[in-house]
């Protein structure tokens, strides 16, 4: 364990880095590229806004190095005190900053924390860095239990309440912004990058126990716009995969409370999304359904067509070990108790 503090103008490794404790990162970089992807806890204060770092790029194509570099101390000198109010503002301790490649911009704001009295550290490579261990993390092997069960299981409110209990749980739905469905992105904000699902992905696989199992909930490759990394996805092929085995009368009362207070217009919108795989009959019946508001119908109609057919599908191509846990009148607690028995 490195020591948490950081001498002056201090370059470390983004191991090292990873190691310090009760630390604060942060990207140097432009709005634009931060919105791209950044490590998964850094705070933006950027040395350059968008405008700013794009003409000092056109002009170190144009004009060179040298005009360019002039360039950039003039912006940089102009949002010095910006900077240094904000810092101070914020009452930062063992800050790590990082630029893109751990160039000019991290080392320019390195020195101007430095001549204010601020001690930091500066990751070498920056963020190219952190995304070659980002993606590196996902090999990592961990002992993978797989939440799985049809639609409307409740296999989420499960997870979390697990992870309030102290288990390890990886919730990838709420990494992605999206419950996985052609419903999954209703109330909630727009996903983010690939690149900041991963991020955040690897930030929580790190950050889980090491020595204890990883429950994690079943999902396809693709949720909503993102998709889960390569050597994630095959640990989660190999996972023990534990299917909860629920009537549909349940699985329809849970999927009227989690969508059901949804307007009309919006669940027509992911009916219609569907609407190929559902068939020209089964969609008109599913918009009359809902036109006449009676969402038990409508559920057990696109359960039935479509989201069961679809499961059953997945559960018999599963070649990993497999096992059943039969729910009847459970509560959550007791299945959660049961999930854990079985294993």
């Amino acid at each position: 364990m490195i020591s948490t503090k950081i001498n002056n103008r201090n370059s470390i490794d983004i191991l090292d880095a990873y190691q310090i404790t009760n630390s604060t990162w942060i990207d140097v970089r432009c709005p634009r590229e931060f919105s791209k992807g950044h490590f998964t806890t850094a705070l933006n204060i950027p040395l350059f806004n968008d405008d700013e770092y794009q003409e000092i790029g056109e002009t170190y194509k144009q004009m060179g190095q040298e005009t360019a570099t002039e360039m950039g101390l003039k912006y940089a000198s102009k949002s010095s005190a910006i900077i240094i109010k904000q810092i101070s503002s914020l009452n930062l301790e063992n800050m790590i900053i990082y630029c893109a490649r751990g160039g000019m911009r991290s080392k320019g704001f390195q020195l101007l924390l430095d001549n204010a009295g601020y001690s930091s550290s500066r990751v070498n490579k920056g963020y190219k860095a952190i995304r070659l261990h980002t993606l590196s993390s996902f090999n990592v092997k961990r002992e993978i239990l797989i939440v799985a069960g049809s639609t409307g299981t409740g296999k989420t409110e499960l997870l979390q309440q697990m992870k309030k209990d102290g288990h390890n749980v990886i919730d990838l739905e709420n990494l992605a912004n999206h419950r996985g469905s052609a419903f999954g992105d209703l109330g909630l904000p727009d996903q983010s990058t690939q690149q900041q699902f991963e991020n955040d992905l690897s930030y929580d696989w790190l950050h889980t126990d090491k020595n204890k199992r990883v429950f994690i909930e079943s999902e396809s490759r693709r949720i909503g716009r993102v998709v889960i990394p390569d050597d994630m996805w095959k640990q989660m092929l190999n996972g023990i995969y534990l299917k909860i085995d629920m009537d549909i009368e349940r699985r329809i009362k849970n999927l009227i409370k989690d969508y059901g207070h949804y307007s009309k217009n919006d669940l027509g919108v992911r009916i219609h999304r569907i609407s190929k795989k559902l068939g020209g009959q089964n969609t008109k019946m599913a918009l009359n359904f809902l036109e006449k508001n009676d969402l038990g119908k409508l559920c057990e109609l696109l359960l039935g067509s479509y989201y069961d057919k679809m499961y059953n599908v997945a559960y018999e191509n599963r070649e990993s070990k497999k096992t059943i846990i039969p729910v009847t009148n459970e509560s959550n607690e007791q299945i959660i108790k049961n999930i854990l028995n079985r294993i």
